[in-house]
C-alpha cells in the first residue's frame, strides 16, 4: 500500500536538514533528486528540472553514478514529464538555471515547501520506500541499507 507525497516531502526535508552542513555529498544529492521526482509528479515541472539539473551537475563534479538502475529510471521519467509540461525552450532555460545552482542553493530550493496543485497526479511511497528513506536520512550508504533490509544492490 502507498503513503503520500506530503509525508515523503516531510521526510526528505528532515534528511536535507540533517545534511544541510554538507550539501555536496552523495546523500544530500540523492535526496534532492527524490524531491525533484516528487515535484515532477506534483506538476512542479520547473522546480523538478532545476533540481534535477543541479543534481546532475553535482553528480558530474563528484563522479557519482547511479547505484540502482531504478533510481536513474525514475529520474529520467521525471525529466520526461517535466520536458513535456514545459516545452523544449522553457525546459532548456530551467536546465541551464539549475546547472548554475551551488549545492547549497539546490538544497535550499529542495527544502522550500510546495503544494500539490489541485488535480495534479500524485506519486506515493510504499512502506518499504519510507523505511529506506529513513535509513538514507541517517546517512547510511546504499550497501549498508541493503544489508540492513536484506536486499541486494
Amino acid at each position: 500500500d502507498r503513503g503520500d507525497d506530503a509525508r515523503a516531502l516531510t521526510l526528505y526535508r528532515e534528511a536535507l536538514d540533517l545534511g544541510s552542513g554538507h550539501p555536496g555529498t552523495r546523500v544530500v544529492t540523492e535526496v534532492i533528486e527524490a524531491v525533484a521526482i516528487v515535484a515532477a509528479g506534483a506538476g512542479q515541472a520547473h522546480r523538478a528540472v532545476r533540481l534535477l539539473s543541479a543534481t546532475r551537475a553535482q553528480r558530474d563534479r563528484i563522479g557519482l553514478v547511479y547505484g540502482v538502475k531504478q533510481d536513474q529510471a525514475a529520474t529520467e521519467h521525471a525529466l520526461a514529464i517535466a520536458r513535456t509540461a514545459l516545452g523544449e525552450h522553457t525546459f532548456v532555460a530551467a536546465w541551464a538555471a539549475g546547472r548554475a545552482l551551488s549545492p547549497s542553493e539546490a538544497c535550499a530550493e529542495a527544502r522550500d515547501p510546495f503544494a500539490n496543485p489541485a488535480g495534479a497526479p500524485t506519486g506515493s511511497l510504499t512502506r518499504r520506500e519510507v523505511e529506506i528513506l529513513r535509513l538514507v536520512a541517517t546517512g547510511m550508504t546504499n550497501p549498508a541499507i541493503a544489508a540492513a533490509l536484506y536486499i541486494s544492490v
